[in-house]
């Protein structure tokens, strides 16, 4: 029914296996089911939760065969924004859809614009927008090397540029990018790099939205 609505799924067969999806990659939305098998929805969220992923923040709606007071609760306590009885009727979803979206993408720009006035107000304007440019140059060329394959065989290399890129992420307030680098710094040296290429994807969906805010924030406030 997602993708029919146009929506890319990635899919997991239990708790554990989504456990493993969402340290690969940041999702919008995360449509949890309460019964499964190996790990429930609930332990895999509690999981989720404090873990301090890529995914610790994103929206998690539960899915339950089975509506109680006493379910909420739980759901609640384990940190689901929301939960709802299967079958999910196409309108509410998407509702949920809409709404998380949109309450979302307002949050993370206010978050941002915040850090960016400090740092505008800081280096100057003309220096703030240097020291930008700058960083998603590198981004994108760091990207580029990794579809190039540059780094299938250094982690070494990988560790020290993701390192770089993380701590430029951090001056600029992009705390997604810096939570993926650091994940990824810290994976490249204990040589734990698996599915490299879903990583990049990913990163280069967050890229292109910092970056479309970057030039969202700079329109409104740089004159």
């Amino acid at each position: 029914m997602l993708e029919e609505m146009g929506h890319k799924v990635i899919g997991a067969m239990n708790g554990l296996e989504s456990l493993e999806q969402v340290k690969k990659q940041i999702f919008d939305i995360i449509f949890m089911d309460i019964n499964m098998p190996i790990m429930g929805g609930i332990e895999a969220v509690q999981k989720i939760r404090s873990g301090g992923g890529l995914n610790s923040k994103t929206y998690i709606a539960g899915l339950t065969a089975h509506g109680s007071d006493e379910f909420g609760v739980e759901a609640e306590q384990a940190g689901m924004d929301c939960y709802f009885t299967k079958p999910i009727r196409l309108v509410t979803l998407r509702q949920i859809i809409s709404d998380v979206l949109t309450s979302g993408s307002d949050e993370t720009i206010g978050e941002y614009s915040a850090v960016l006035k400090e740092l505008f107000e800081t280096l100057g304007h003309e220096k703030a927008l240097g020291v930008s440019r700058i960083f998603f140059e590198e981004l994108e060329q760091f990207i580029n090397q990794c579809n190039q394959g540059i780094f299938s065989h250094d982690n070494h290399a990988l560790a020290e540029a993701a390192h770089k890129i993380k701590g430029a992420a951090a001056m600029l307030g992009l705390d997604l990018l810096e939570t993926t680098f650091a994940q990824l710094e810290s994976d490249a040296h204990k040589d734990n790099i698996r599915d490299l290429n879903n990583r990049i994807q990913s990163l280069e969906h967050v890229a292109k939205q910092s970056e479309a805010m970057f030039i969202h924030y700079v329109s409104l406030n740089v004159k």
